[in-house]
């Protein structure tokens, strides 16, 4: 009953966040244990029922989902970038090419950010959820807007706020 998922960067280890997330489903429920259902968008809890598999994926896809529906794209209309911003997106270009997907987000108060960056198939939605909530802590929840994947601005008004 209880679900949990961590991604960290290649340099910690796909161990490290194996563990780490075991630990958070632990301690984030009632669970008297957890196991890794998949790493780097592969299943591998061996021995599971087809049935119960469909039915974790299909869990996985409707979170992840709902997540995404939540994100807004960025629009110089409402929000200039932040020097910090800008920094932070520079950096934020040479860490993504390691990556399958990865996401920058801006927040509305011009100097946070988040960033998340994930390999494997699961990675896309994945990289986005985690990006929008790292921008959210970051900016003591302030509104955050998707402003690059993959290294690339999401629209015209993203590029632009960059020259």
């Amino acid at each position: 009953g209880a679900t949990a998922w961590v991604g960290r960067g290649q340099q910690d280890g796909i161990s490290f966040a194996a563990n780490e997330a075991v630990s958070v489903c632990l301690s984030s429920s009632s669970a008297e244990s957890c196991k890794i259902f998949d790493l780097n968008g592969k299943i591998v809890w061996k021995g599971l029922n087809e049935d119960r598999k469909r039915e974790l994926v299909a869990h996985a896809n409707r979170v992840t989902t709902a997540t995404a529906s939540k994100i807004v794209k960025y629009n110089s209309k409402s929000l200039k970038l932040g020097a910090s911003q800008i920094k932070a997106y520079k950096s934020y270009l040479e860490f993504q090419r390691k990556y399958d997907h990865s996401a920058f987000f801006v927040s509305a108060n011009s100097y946070s950010f988040g960033r998340s960056f994930y390999d494997g198939g699961t990675a896309y939605a994945l990289a986005q959820s985690k990006g929008l909530k790292d921008c959210k802590l970051k900016s003591e929840f302030s509104d955050c807007y998707l402003f690059a994947v993959n290294g690339k601005p999401v629209n015209q008004a993203a590029k632009e706020a960059l020259k």
